[in-house]
């Protein structure tokens, strides 16, 4: 499982930054191409020295009972470079979700701080043609929750100024979604929780992060639950195999996929409302969104097509094919965007896949021109990490964006590394900064209740089987003086103690460490 999995529904802690432009409609008005941006970052280079927390770090290790678990650590300054602590600091290790820093760093620097993803529909004959960039934010409905919209009222607002600029006659609908490519599922990710949102199929055109929600309530005794669903289809079908219990029964639903399709089973008992809904994936996210727009335009009385007879003509719904090239004499009727810094934020605050595997894919397009994939997303975070950390930086195996996959291989030094140069980039240092959780928010919600006074955490957090990893830094709110750390646990079931203690003690450590340097040194280059 990634980091993201310990909730069925994470609360997202960037809605409302996100819902200031969620519904960023522009009519008739294309958006401007952005080209590339690349910003020069001055590399952190480490200095040769005996790192003066190697001992204390050592110890923290031992006093937690790691046992044979593989742990690795490396803290580094990022205004020297100096390395404050490194045991088994070049060990390549599961990164879980703290592979997230990776790619949302690659992204800020790839795509540029005001870059968007943006989904436009475009209206040519008979024909309303979507492009989609691969937005994970289309429709996410966490952010709709803080809107206090529903899908349906989200999709009604996508349609109308369809009718407004006077569509007529509509009879197919061509959902262009090859911005990414179509291998939409990891080969190496879970085949047994490919049904949990965690694990939602990445397309070129995302919709409500490609999930069907349901809230079931219970009925009398003996009797199925009754429920709601979202997004709300009839061809969405719900197999409903629930019981309502009383007295000291419990609440027990689960909801998947049944096949490949738009079925699914809801399944076990209830006493009570869950407070949260409950999800499952859906298998075909592009056609299932231009179904549900094709629905609308077909409900209309103007839009949709008619036969001889008066009666509406049946919408049809299909994905471009690879060789169709569009010519488009008037602009977009309807533009969607969502800047990159809410996207960033929404990754690695709440650890959403979906949203770090879009990034990577975006990355991938962006550079090649090429329909985004895992693989060639991964070469370009490859590149950068070459690029910004030079030749010595140490292998580096990914797989894919957020860390699911059990096969992504990283070092702590490199994750330090590459924190500590990004966070010192004047374009996309802050932005990348403030994507990370603070205690109390997102998956550091729990964490860190004793840290010291006047010290200021972010971090991304990281758990697979057998894996917790965090990553992020440490700052002084009165110096301002940072750390850059990761300190990444593997092999866990070889371990009596608690990787979070491990994590908390060291970074406490390291914090009090730095204030007491008398002062803030000189930064590289500056």
């Amino acid at each position: 499982m990634g980091c993201a999995q310990k909730n069925r529904n994470p609360r997202s802690s960037t809605a409302a930054g996100l819902s200031a432009v969620l519904f960023r409609l522009s009519l008739g008005v294309m958006a401007p191409a952005i080209g590339a941006v690349l910003p020069a970052i001055v590399p952190v280079v480490a200095i040769a020295q005996t790192p003066p927390l190697d001992r204390d770090v050592a110890s923290i290790i031992a006093q937690n009972k790691m046992g044979q678990a593989e742990v690795g650590v490396s803290i580094i300054d990022v205004d020297t470079g100096d390395v404050i602590a490194g045991i088994n600091e070049r060990k390549r290790l599961a990164p879980a979700s703290n592979l997230k820093v990776l790619t949302t760093g690659a992204a800020a620097i790839v795509l540029g701080k005001d870059w968007q993803f943006t989904t436009e529909i475009h209206v040519q004959g008979d024909r309303v043609i979507i492009i989609g960039s691969g937005d994970p934010a289309l429709g996410d409905p966490e952010l709709l929750k803080e809107q206090g919209i529903s899908a349906d009222e989200f999709l009604k607002r996508l349609v109308e100024p369809l009718a407004a600029a006077g569509v007529t006659g509509i009879r197919e609908i061509v959902v262009d979604d090859r911005a990414f490519d179509r291998d939409m599922i990891h080969p190496t990710w879970p085949k047994n929780q490919l049904s949990r949102w965690y694990c939602a199929p990445v397309s070129g055109v995302n919709f409500h992060t490609n999930i069907v929600e349901v809230w079931p309530r219970p009925a009398g005794v003996g009797e199925p639950a009754t429920f709601r669903k979202s997004p709300d289809a009839p061809w969405i079908e719900i197999v409903n195999r629930t019981r309502t219990v009383g007295g000291r029964g419990t609440t027990a639903i689960g909801l998947d996929r049944d096949g490949s399709g738009s079925s699914f089973v809801l399944s076990g008992t209830i006493l009570s409302a869950p407070q949260e809904p409950i999800s499952a994936t859906i298998a075909d996210p592009a056609i299932v969104f231009g179904r549900l727009i094709g629905e609308r335009i077909a409900a209309s009385a103007s839009m949709a097509a008619r036969d001889a007879t008066g009666a509406p003509v049946p919408i049809n719904v299909r994905l471009a094919t690879p060789e169709e090239r569009w010519d488009f004499k008037e602009p977009a009727v309807v533009i969607v965007q969502t800047p990159l810094a809410p996207i960033l934020r929404r990754c690695n605050v709440d650890s959403y896949n979906l949203y770090a595997e879009a990034l990577i894919k975006a990355i991938g397009h962006k550079v090649t021109g090429q329909p985004g994939s895992w693989a060639n997303g991964a070469a370009v975070i490859r590149m950068q990490v070459a690029k910004l950390l030079g030749p010595d930086a140490g292998e580096l195996v990914i797989v894919d964006g957020s860390g699911m996959s059990a096969e992504n291989d990283v070092a702590p030094s490199l994750l330090a590394r590459w924190l500590a140069t990004i966070a010192r980039d004047k374009d996309i240092g802050s932005m990348f900064v403030d994507s990370l959780p603070m205690p109390g928010e997102g998956t550091l919600a729990r964490r860190f209740s004793k840290r010291p006074k006047g010290i200021t955490i972010h971090a991304k957090s990281g758990f697979i089987r057998g894996v917790q990893c965090l990553s992020g830094y440490i700052t002084s709110d009165e110096s301002g003086r940072r750390l850059a750390f990761s300190v990444m646990v593997n092999k866990l079931e070889l371990a009596q103690g608690s990787a979070k203690e491990l994590h908390e003690d060291i970074v406490r450590k390291a914090a009090e460490w730095m204030e007491r340097q008398p002062t803030r040194r000189t930064k590289l280059g500056g």
